[in-house]
């Protein structure tokens, strides 16, 4: 006899009951939405989060239009992120505006986004980003020299 519990109505012969999962991740979104949109003090702070995992990320560009690769490299702890993760999943996208990193020059790259390329080893993804967030760098031009042939020294 199996034993799988079916999340559905019971009108579809289901057990009538949600899937917490899909709750948990669509009720994490939908409160961020509106504590950003309605701007309450809860809605700066997670403002602040996002501002700081799109900086932590290294890429270019709205957090929310990123593939998830960026998941090797930042913090795993942040509610924002699981939102990232839960999102990118069932392929929801929102429109909270944040700040977001830009290319100062052009041709010029994030340093994660060509590290990434190279590397697929998380602890090497994670020190390399480490080591940029501690020089404050984030785009290729930023280390190296005038005519973009070596390192800056």
């Amino acid at each position: 006899m199996s034993t799988t519990v079916r999340n559905a109505p019971i009108e579809s012969l289901g057990m009538g009951v949600l899937d917490l999962y899909l709750f948990m991740g669509t009720a994490r979104t939908s409160m961020m939405i509106h504590h950003c949109w309605s701007n309450t003090p809860t809605g700066v702070l997670l403002h602040m989060c996002i501002e700081d995992l799109a900086l932590d990320s290294g890429l270019y560009g709205l957090l929310w239009n990123q593939e998830f690769k960026f998941s090797q490299w930042t913090v795993k702890h942040s509610i924002i992120f699981h939102a990232c993760k839960f999102n990118q999943k069932h392929e929801i996208v929102i429109g909270i505006n944040h700040h977001s990193i830009a290319k100062r020059r052009n041709n010029d790259r994030s340093i994660m986004a060509v590290a990434s390329e190279h590397i697929s080893k998380t602890s090497s993804l994670r020190a390399i980003n480490r080591v940029r967030q501690f020089h404050n760098v984030v785009h290729l031009s930023d280390i190296t020299a005038a005519e973009g042939r070596g390192l800056n020294h």
